[in-house]
């Protein structure tokens, strides 16, 4: 289901439960451009009972400079509750211009569930990098392509999809 595959990081508990019709989006994408936080986080706690909650970040940065360090990360945590389902899916891509003398990105997924009984729990984060030599512009069709990516993801949420469909 997710597009883009080429490094990943995955974690993902039973899946034993289906989704529930209550869904609750949580998430959180930090900085933008060369200069500011090249990283990106989608974070979701669930404790309720029968609950689905999702958290989704998406994000394409353009970084220059010495140093290239981005940091991606999906974190799902159930704790307490009983047939729940909690995922966390976090995509970044890492457009580079330049030579970096630095280039350490990091991509990390975690699920975890505590004290559940019967609850699914996924993370998912993927991280791409692309180096060029100058500075690049994305085009209308490219913003267009990524704003189709952006529905589809959030479709995910309404489409009751299995985790092993989501991953």
């Amino acid at each position: 289901m997710l597009a883009l595959a080429a490094v990943g990081a995955n974690a993902a508990l039973d899946a034993t439960s289906s989704p529930s019709t209550t869904s609750t989006t949580t998430a959180s994408s930090t900085g933008s451009t060369a200069g500011g936080s090249q990283d990106t986080h989608a974070i979701v706690v669930n404790h309720g009972d029968d609950r689905y909650r999702y958290a989704l970040a998406f994000r394409i940065v353009q970084v220059s400079g010495d140093v290239v360090d981005a940091q991606n990360a999906a974190v799902a945590v159930a704790a307490n509750c009983t047939d729940c389902t909690t995922v966390a899916v976090s995509l970044e891509g890492i457009l580079v211009y330049g030579d970096p003398s630095v280039f350490t990105p990091e991509n990390v997924a975690l699920a975890y569930n505590e004290n559940c009984t019967n609850c699914a729990t996924l993370a998912a984060a993927y991280q791409e990098e692309a180096q060029y030599s100058n500075r690049m512009r994305i085009t209308g069709a490219g913003r267009q392509e990524i704003a189709a990516i952006r529905l589809d993801l959030e479709s995910i949420r309404n489409d009751n999809l299995s985790l092993a469909e989501i991953d």
